[in-house]
């Protein structure tokens, strides 16, 4: 299993899709995670206590995001997301995960967003 953290004020970018069992980590100022391709790991952004950090992705098949410490597992989100642009982010005590296409599930904000708690 390969660790990439990001040590930059930048927030971490991988331009292909992460592999499964991959962690990716942002801690960096931004500690943000744009993937563009597919999520198949663990994302963890903002893990030093960043509350505005968020994940984005253009193929949620994530087994676990985390955002400032709060994490939840696939079992834990659910299959609605799945295969989706996503992005994630805190809102309190609460993840929230948001389509970024939302032609790509049918019309319609509240379809397009979750809380998990």
């Amino acid at each position: 299993m390969r660790d990439w953290r990001a040590d930059a004020e930048l927030a971490r970018v991988l331009l292909r899709s992460a592999c499964c069992s991959r962690r990716i980590c942002a801690q960096a100022a931004g500690g943000s995670i744009h993937i563009y391709g597919s999520l198949r790991g663990r994302a963890v952004a903002g893990y030093t206590g960043n509350s505005t950090a968020r994940i984005f992705c253009r193929k949620f098949e994530a087994e676990l995001v985390a955002v400032n410490g709060l994490y939840k597992t696939t079992d834990d989100l659910g299959s609605k997301f799945r295969n989706l642009p996503i992005q994630v982010r805190l809102d309190g005590d609460s993840l929230i995960l948001t389509l970024l296409d939302p032609g790509a599930a049918g019309a319609g904000s509240a379809k397009n967003r979750a809380a998990v708690r």
